[in-house]
């Protein structure tokens, strides 16, 4: 009976401490993603008008040529 308590008590602190890991990955994820496009719209504000124009459409193109390799 003691053993089964303790096993219990080992899997629940198990499964907490993988939720906090979880939890800390997502947050993780979340900062780079938001500093990411921070970054990215950084970028595009100080970008010349003219490179702007030339680079959207082979920025468009490159990305839709990544999502089909990717699928």
């Amino acid at each position: 009976m003691i053993l089964s308590i303790m096993n219990n008590s080992q899997k629940s602190t198990s499964v907490k401490v993988n939720n906090e890991g979880t939890q800390r990955m997502v947050d993780n994820s979340s900062a780079m993603h938001r500093s990411n496009q921070m970054i990215i719209a950084q970028g595009m504000s100080y970008r010349p008008v003219n490179t702007i124009k030339a680079y959207t459409a082979k920025q468009e193109e490159w990305k839709v040529r990544s999502l089909l390799v990717a699928s």
